[in-house]
């Protein structure tokens, strides 16, 4: 039995690491988990607010929002 030398071995282990590099990046770039949109926000034209009751913001998402909080501190 022939035994490989150092660089084919490590020629195979830098072609592995670059593999799973290369289908990494695809996943993201074409997951839908991943957003590509930015998220929408729209205030009325005029904002007079109280501090005490809520704030009237429309929140719009190419992937859909469920739920949003905004806490001011």
């Amino acid at each position: 039995m022939k035994r490989e030398s150092k660089s084919t071995v490590a020629a195979w282990i830098l072609g592995f690491i670059l593999a799973m590099l290369l289908g990494g990046m695809v996943y993201i770039f074409t997951s839908s988990s991943f957003e590509r949109e930015v998220p929408e926000i729209a205030f009325p034209k005029e904002i007079e607010w109280n501090l005490k009751e809520p704030l009237k913001i429309q929140v719009a998402d190419e992937s859909g929002i469920r739920f949003v909080e905004i806490s001011l501190f």
